[in-house]
């Protein structure tokens, strides 16, 4: 009986997965002041809209898989499609990594350094 029911659980954790980020399209804009992040499940249904204060980023590099995988990180982009990008965050107490995958991982990083100089 617990065996069926934890069967359950698994599949239906990787159904929620497999929803969540294989068929999700994340798009980031860039001004002065914030990183708006939206994430679309289907690429068309929105889903979660966040963004990302330019003061509050410490540092901005590309995502090593050695190094990176296991830091604690949100996660707000493909895992396992694209290249990205870890953003490092002041938070009140502590720092903090958001993970995002940009098309264009070294602009992106570029913007977003040249706008911290703003």
């Amino acid at each position: 009986m617990i065996d069926g029911i934890l069967l359950k659980f698994i599949l239906s954790a990787c159904i929620i997965f497999v929803i969540l980020y294989v068929f999700s399209n994340f798009s980031y804009s860039l001004n002065n002041e914030v990183i708006k992040v939206n994430w679309r499940i289907f690429y068309f249904i929105p889903f979660i809209s966040s963004t990302v204060k330019i003061e509050q980023i410490e540092d901005i590099k590309h995502f090593e898989f050695k190094k990176d995988i296991l830091k604690p990180t949100q996660v707000f982009g493909n895992l396992f499609i694209k290249k990205g990008v870890i953003v490092t965050i002041k938070g009140k107490l502590f720092s903090y990594n958001i993970y995002l995958t940009p098309q264009d991982p070294e602009r992106f990083i570029a913007d977003v350094r040249l706008s911290a100089l703003k």
